[in-house]
């Protein structure tokens, strides 16, 4: 049997964006819009898609979602704490937000992540 975590309490909502990419984590820029985090900073979601003219973005706030993960320190699943690594991924952090970890190493260099 394989394991999925896919649309488990997803919450999704689009906004207005800075130059994001699908796939990365995002911060908000303002009222009802989003942009890339820097390193260190609390995300509020991973982007689903971005609209084909460049100017909204559909990012998932809630749920399992898949987070990329390049970091050399994998965490390991369960409790964690983890911020924004400045380049679209996470990474571990002491004075970082709380997050479940179901599952390291989902689609490809990510892992599941209860937002």
């Amino acid at each position: 049997m394989k394991v999925s975590y896919e649309g488990i309490g997803e919450i999704a909502a689009t906004f207005e964006m800075e130059n994001v990419i699908e796939g990365e984590v995002v911060c908000m820029a303002d009222s009802g819009r989003v942009r890339s985090c820097m390193d260190g900073e609390d995300f509020c979601g991973v982007v689903l898609a971005v609209s084909e003219d460049r100017t909204s973005a559909t990012v998932q706030i809630g749920g399992v979602a898949y987070i990329p993960c390049y970091s050399e320190e994998w965490p390991a699943a369960g409790y964690c704490r983890l911020c924004a690594d400045g380049n679209g991924a996470v990474r571990v952090d002491e004075n970082a937000r709380e997050r479940l970890i179901l599952s390291v190493g989902q689609s490809g260099n990510g892992m599941a992540v209860v937002l």
